[in-house]
């Protein structure tokens, strides 16, 4: 299996989830806090799944160039990553119109899930550790 034909299984099975959790996500976080609950739940899943997303989608643009561009990609992907979660959590510290625990929550449990569906999906899959010449 190729890294393309990988990173698109682990994408597809994202959005599984992402199809999945939304809805349980947003139930709970209605049930918790209410409409400000169910905004931040489905705020925070799709914000969780989201950037898991943008790397699937940046290593498919560049995994048939050079192999350093592909680090660097990957490497400046996630450092952009960070900084856009870091800006976006203090842009919402004080928003009254969602909830931040169920906001929080979400996003830590959508960014868990889609790890363990990435690992899951590596380790499962069967491929050519060295290039034949």
């Amino acid at each position: 299996m190729s890294g393309e034909a990988i990173i698109g299984k682990a994408a597809r099975v994202n959005l599984w989830a992402l199809a999945l959790m939304l809805p349980i996500a947003m139930v709970a976080g209605y049930t918790y806090a209410g409409v400000e609950g169910l905004i931040g739940a489905g705020l925070g899943v799709g914000l969780g799944f989201g950037f898991f997303l943008i790397t699937a989608l940046s290593v498919t643009l560049v995994s048939s160039r050079a192999p350093k561009l592909v680090e660097a990609v990957v490497l400046g992907g996630w450092l952009v990553k960070l900084l856009l979660f870091i800006l976006i959590f203090a842009a919402l510290r004080d928003a009254a119109w969602m909830n931040d625990v169920t906001f929080a929550f979400s996003v830590a449990t959508a960014a868990l899930l889609g790890l363990a569906i990435e690992v899951f999906v590596v380790i499962r899959a069967k491929g050519t550790y060295v290039t034949p010449e």
